[in-house]
């Protein structure tokens, strides 16, 4: 299985006698341990129902001798065994023997770095036990999945297409960030089913930090000058052009979509929509007034070609930063408010 799916297993019954933890992500690794320990602390005393041994505490006698060894007051013992990888190797045929044979009593958690589903261990293990994958995503669109599935799976909220890519803009793609986020944003949000785009810019990542939304306004009003100066120094505190440009590109995305509902549905509507916290609302309503609609089009390509010289291309961040503002200055109006 994989780590998305343990919550629903650890509600479907009985503990297996047997599980091996492996992959490269050490903060689903290290939540799999705890989902397992806490299954096991609910069902006796926590102080005797969980042995964990250390790498260099796990001798194979001691090991055995914690797996046939049941307290008084709980009906079985957890045995965890971190960074167990060596220990397996050393004493592979006395592990095989044991997983073959489990004592009905125990349950034995196995952490690995390598797992090759193709060994008599590894098939043991699913015969008897369970194996739980932990891996990091590797591509763009993984990300993406990977912060949705976990705040369904751990949070049991739902996080939008445009929620999740501005998490992973902000958190540059870093899973233990994003994981944190998320369970800020699940705070935030209280009893809401769904984290959107609105949450994730009102709160997430110290979101006032990045200044998006002031750089937006002075754009709207045709300062150059001034979106520029609060540019330079974001990035002089270390705040990287893919992340700048990333809440860029999420805030006019929300202009574009409010402006296209405000010609039909009012302004008022679209503000009330898509302005997120109360706060922006004033300033939220004042750029609508000043960026057209076929403004924010241009603007919103420009800002996609921005995202993507971020990412790929060889010229300084400054450089690439600077283009886009001069670009982006050129479509606001310094028109009064309506």
């Amino acid at each position: 299985m994989y780590f998305s799916d343990l919550k629903k297993h650890l509600t479907g019954g009985a503990l297996k006698p047997v599980y091996a933890v492996f992959g490269n992500n050490a903060l689903e690794i290290d939540e799999s341990v705890g989902a397992l320990r806490a299954r096991a602390a609910r069902d006796g005393d926590p102080g005797l129902s969980v042995i964990e041994l250390a790498r260099d505490e796990q001798d194979l006698a001691r090991v055995m001798d914690a797996l046939g060894n049941v307290p008084m007051f709980v009906d079985y013992v957890m045995v965890v065994l971190r960074d167990a990888g060596e220990f397996v190797n050393r004493h592979r045929k006395a592990v095989e023997g044991y997983v073959e044979s489990p004592s009905p009593t125990a349950v034995l958690v196995l952490t690995v770095n390598r797992w090759t589903k193709t060994t008599r261990l590894a098939r043991l293990v699913e015969e008897h036990g369970a194996a739980i994958g932990c891996w990091l995503p590797r591509t763009s669109d993984e990300v993406l999945s990977w912060a949705q599935r976990r705040a369904r799976t751990v949070h049991g909220k739902q996080l939008g297409a445009g929620a999740a890519q501005l998490l992973a803009d902000l958190c540059q793609g870093d899973p233990g960030a994003m994981s944190a986020e998320l369970k800020k944003l699940d705070l935030y949000v209280g009893g809401a089913a769904a984290i959107t785009e609105e949450d994730v810019s009102a709160a997430g990542m110290s979101y006032g930090a990045y200044r998006p939304f002031d750089v937006c306004d002075r754009l709207a009003a045709g300062d150059r000058r001034g979106a520029l100066a609060v540019v330079e120094g974001l990035m002089a505190e270390g705040v990287p052009a893919v992340v700048l440009v990333g809440t860029l590109r999420s805030h006019f995305r929300r202009l574009l979509e409010a402006k296209l509902m405000a010609d039909g549905a009012g302004l008022s509507a679209a503000v009330a929509k898509f302005a997120g916290h109360p706060r922006e609302r004033d300033g939220f309503r004042r750029q609508l007034t000043r960026f057209s609609a076929d403004a924010l089009v241009r603007a919103h390509r420009q800002l996609l070609d921005a995202d993507l010289a971020a990412k790929t291309s060889r010229y300084p961040e400054r450089l690439i930063v600077e283009r886009l503002l001069l670009a982006l200055s050129d479509q606001g109006s310094a028109a009064p408010v309506a």
